[in-house]
């Protein structure tokens, strides 16, 4: 996550909106000019700007629109964690 600055909502004021796990995983998926949501404990992050890392086919894409808290203390990037 080098170089994500996570306080950028928090200094804008936003990073208040809640998302269900559904919208989360339609929203946040990156897809269809969709920005790029991952929710760890609860508290959901924009990183886009990691998209070569969150996008599409890359290492951590299938994290993209996800509560990845269990995936990450597990340090496993199969869809059943």
């Amino acid at each position: 996550l080098e170089g994500l600055d996570f306080t950028e909502d928090e200094k804008n004021g936003s990073g208040t909106e809640t998302f269900t796990l559904q919208e989360l995983e339609e929203f946040g998926n990156g897809e269809d000019g969709n920005p790029i949501y991952i929710s760890v404990f609860g508290r959901v992050y924009d990183v886009t700007a990691g998209e070569k890392y969150y996008g599409y086919g890359a290492s951590y894409g299938m994290f993209a629109g996800k509560d990845v808290t269990r995936a990450l203390c597990l340090g496993c990037k199969r869809p059943e964690c």
